[in-house]
C-alpha cells in the first residue's frame, strides 16, 4: 500500500467566484435552438431494414432488374410502390 500523504483538495475551488462560461449547457439551463431554413431540410435517409418474402423466381427477376439498370433492390421496390399508387390510387 502507498503510505505517501495525499494532497488536500480543500481550497482549490472558490465557491464565491462566478462560474466561467464553457459553452456547454448546464443542468436546467435553456438551450437556444436554431430554426431550420425552409430549403435546408435533410433528405430522408435509408436506415430501416425490411425483409420481403418472395418466390425464388421473383427474386431472380429482381436481381436481373437491378443488375440491368444499375440500381439497388430498394430503388426497384420504391419505384414499384410509386407506380402502384399512381395506377390504383394511394
Amino acid at each position: 500500500m502507498n503510505k505517501r500523504p495525499r494532497p488536500s483538495l480543500l481550497g482549490t475551488t472558490d465557491g464565491e467566484a462566478p462560474a466561467e462560461d464553457t459553452g456547454v449547457p448546464q443542468r436546467g439551463e435553456e438551450v437556444a435552438v436554431r430554426p431550420t431554413p425552409p430549403g435546408a431540410q435533410k433528405p430522408e435517409r435509408r436506415i430501416e431494414l425490411v425483409g420481403i418474402k418472395m418466390k425464388p423466381s421473383v427474386r431472380d427477376r429482381l436481381k436481373a432488374l437491378t443488375a440491368k439498370h444499375g440500381v439497388t433492390n430498394a430503388d426497384v421496390v420504391e419505384e414499384g410502390i410509386r407506380l402502384y399508387e399512381e395506377r390504383y390510387g394511394g
